[in-house]
């Protein structure tokens, strides 16, 4: 066996392949691995090389080692060929493990991009050391598992805005695949004259979807070259493009410079109505001026967007920017956004939605989403643009707690007095306003003659409850706007006169007629009556008057943001009963019967009893007598008549 010298030996790492050559000797292959099941007898014969036995991986079949000492200056695979069959197979891989970065059931490679070329679908390409990428193309169903070990993203020298400089490419090839990073470490490289502008870049066109994974994974993307660097991101130079891809993201930490998920360079946006997007648990950190979710720009709104319990985090960035249609989900649900524009910079947004639904018919127009709600927006700014011409929306608090199915799951979102709530004058409509809740104070004034005193109530919009600071008391909110809170929600909600403005004021009778309530002198008094009270409305005081003229119940009514015609539907109503009592008369006793005047004694009563008692019984007795006497001459004159 020493006397085994290698002649020739010719080594290839790449392609997921490893072959080392001793001439009569060895041949060790990684794909597969071949192995001598015996020690061929005919060492010098070339014929011996036919004599191979297929065994797996670290399952090749060795001899025990020589004891002779190995091929000085021999290494690695020339040092086993020269030794022996000392389990060659695993010594093999173990040797390619140390020269490879990603390994395949066993067989190493020396780059990222080889083992994708040699994967087949079904796959898992598992890291074992860190490595450097550019440009590497996913088209098959495989897995990429981290290990702990990061994957660097290279910059070019010159790369344009429309995603060609890139990490991992999942494309057209990829349709009707699936692709997963598990625990993967992606960052871009540290260069600051161009960058990179994505680290994962999804672009199928075909119709057949593709379905990316990211779970438990670190991206980041956040240094300074470039305009532009993302995590994750879907660009393209034109924005009729149609992509098709099912994107979900859990449990990671995703960091960008602008958007760490999204499009929307130089306009650049696709069509991604047909693609789906979940994030859940994961940490979103923004460090430059972009959202950490943007998909505000693209033609059509994605066709299910789904963000829950996940924190965001940035220093002059928003959080979430998005389109609601027509025709898509969109849930933001228990998240935090308190960590978002930690500079509080104006013009940036934890929320900013954008409705394209133009038809108030449809609850989409005046709706934030499909569900908003058990979200931390304490001291954040919000902000919706609306297509449909609509006179108010209400964000989900305080307004929703009345009616869930048009406002969204009111009540449930952490505001607080730095909570803003902005309109866009983007979406077609840039007149209606931005509101939290609205109500009168009492449930109904109740009076008890026509002459009673007159019943005093208010009413109020955005409630400090729901707003945290916006009340009945003020309607100059500049002052506001100070140093300890510099985006106070004041700002964006509708003023006291904008709201009182698309406040119609009506009383109603018992059979349902209305009576509208109007300014006739224009100095902020509305009045009217009908039959049973006279109301006035005080719009700078907030006070209702009401007093009584008739017996019976009349209705005040409120409705804000139901149009001229009141037909809008997103419109909040709240009612006064104002009752008018009439007094109601004694119900009429029956008379008292004298009491028979007392005697001097019991007898002489009873004496007196007695006596009337005897007059009755001789005036009946008489009555009786005079009958007889009066039958017994009927008898006679009848008898006298018949003798004759």
């Amino acid at each position: 066996m020493g006397q085994r010298t290698q002649e020739a030996m010719a080594s290839r790492i790449g392609g997921g392949l490893v072959r080392t050559f001793c001439a009569g000797a060895l041949v060790l292959s990684l794909t597969p691995v071949l192995a001598f099941a015996e020690e061929p007898e005919n060492v010098g014969d070339d014929s011996a090389n036919t004599e191979w036995t297929e065994v797996a991986g670290a399952e090749a079949v060795g001899q025990e080692a020589s004891s002779e000492e190995p091929v000085e200056g021999a290494t690695g695979v020339e040092a086993i060929a020269a030794e022996g069959l000392v389990n060659t197979a695993s010594v093999a891989a173990a040797d390619s493990k140390s020269a490879g970065v990603a390994e395949i059931n066993g067989v190493a490679y020396e780059s990222i991009a080889d083992a994708v070329a040699a994967a087949k679908d079904g796959d898992a390409i598992q890291l074992t050391a860190d490595s450097v990428i550019q440009k590497v193309v996913i088209n098959k169903t495989l897995t990429i598992v981290g290990n702990g070990h990061t994957v660097t993203v290279a910059a070019e020298a010159m790369r344009n805005n429309t995603g060609e400089t890139h990490g991992f490419e999942i494309g057209d090839s990829a349709a009707g695949k699936t692709i997963a990073f598990s625990g993967v470490t992606i960052k871009a490289e540290a260069e600051e004259t161009y960058g990179v502008l994505q680290l994962i870049w999804i672009h199928n066109t075909d119709a057949d979807s593709v379905d990316v994974r990211i779970d438990g994974c670190v991206l980041e993307n956040v240094g300074e070259g470039g305009p532009y660097r993302h995590a994750v991101s879907m660009e393209y130079a034109s924005g009729s493009t149609e992509y098709n891809f099912d994107l979900s993201v859990a449990g990671s930490t995703l960091s960008a410079r602008s958007y760490v998920f999204g499009s929307g360079l130089n306009n650049g946006n696709p069509i991604v109505s047909g693609c789906t997007a979940v994030f859940t648990g994961n940490t979103f950190n923004n460090v430059g001026g972009s959202s950490s979710i943007y998909n505000i720009h693209t033609p059509k709104a994605f066709g299910s967007l789904q963000v829950r319990d996940n924190s965001f985090n940035s220093v002059r960035s928003g959080g979430i920017k998005y389109i609601y249609s027509a025709e898509n989900t969109v849930v933001i649900k228990d998240n935090d956004f308190s960590g978002v524009n930690t500079e509080q910079l104006g013009g940036v947004y934890a929320i900013m939605c954008t409705t394209q639904q133009k038809d108030y018919a449809d609850a989409r127009a005046y709706s934030w989403a499909t569900e908003l709600s058990g979200n931390n927006l304490e001291g954040q700014n919000t902000i919706i643009a609306a297509a449909a011409p609509v006179e108010v929306i209400w964000f989900p608090d305080g307004q929703a707690a009345n009616n869930t199915v048009l406002n969204n799951y009111g009540n449930s979102n952490a505001t607080d007095e730095g909570t803003r709530y902005g309109i866009s004058k983007w979406g077609g409509n840039s007149n209606f306003l931005s509101m939290t809740d609205f109500g009168i104070t009492e449930d109904s004034i109740e009076f008890d003659s026509l002459d009673a005193e007159p019943g005093v109530t208010k009413w109020f919009y955005n409630s400090e409850e729901s707003s945290g600071f916006y009340t009945n008391d003020v309607t100059n909110f500049e002052n506001a706007w100070t140093e300890e809170n510099p985006r106070h929600c004041s700002a964006s909600l509708a003023t006291w006169e904008d709201a009182n403005a698309i406040t119609r004021w009506a009383l109603v009778d018992e059979k349902g007629v209305e009576t509208a309530l109007v300014d006739e002198d224009g100095d902020g008094v509305i009045a009217g009556e009908n039959e049973i009270a006279q109301v006035t409305i005080d719009t700078k005081t907030g006070q209702i008057t009401a007093s009584p003229l008739a017996f019976g119940t009349a209705t005040l009514k409120a409705v804000v943001g139901g149009g001229e015609d009141g037909l809008i539907p997103n419109a909040k109503t709240d009612t006064l009963t104002i009752s008018v009592q009439e007094p109601v008369a004694p119900e009429p006793s029956e008379p008292e019967r004298p009491e028979p005047a007392a005697s001097e004694s019991g007898e002489s009563e009873k004496s007196s009893l007695a006596k009337t008692g005897d007059e009755t019984m001789m005036l009946a007795g008489a009555a009786a007598a005079m009958a007889v006497v009066a039958a017994g001459g009927a008898a006679a004159a009848a008898y006298a008549r018949k003798r004759s």
